[in-house]
């Protein structure tokens, strides 16, 4: 299993780090840390994934991910999104 690395951001600043690798490919941003809500708390940015898929409509894509991802339990994760 890959374990994520998770890490409190005191960084620059997490939008100005998304749009300067906007530009490579897989990259991902989930921004869900705004002040006006009280209820966000994190944001994901995400690039160069060890492995990418490609859905083709054909087959199930659930029990694909059931068959080829690990079971992750959702309450180990030490953020609420995993």
């Amino acid at each position: 299993m890959i374990a994520p690395i998770i890490e409190e951001w005191n960084g620059p600043n997490i939008v100005q780090c998304a749009e300067a690798l906007s530009d490579v490919p897989y990259t991902v941003f989930l921004d869900s840390n705004r002040e006006s809500h009280p209820e966000s708390n994190y944001s994901y940015l995400c690039w160069n994934p060890e492995k990418t898929i490609q859905y083709d409509g054909d087959n199930d894509f659930l029990d694909w991910l059931e068959m080829d991802f690990p079971k992750i339990r959702i309450d180990d994760a030490p953020v609420p999104f995993s």
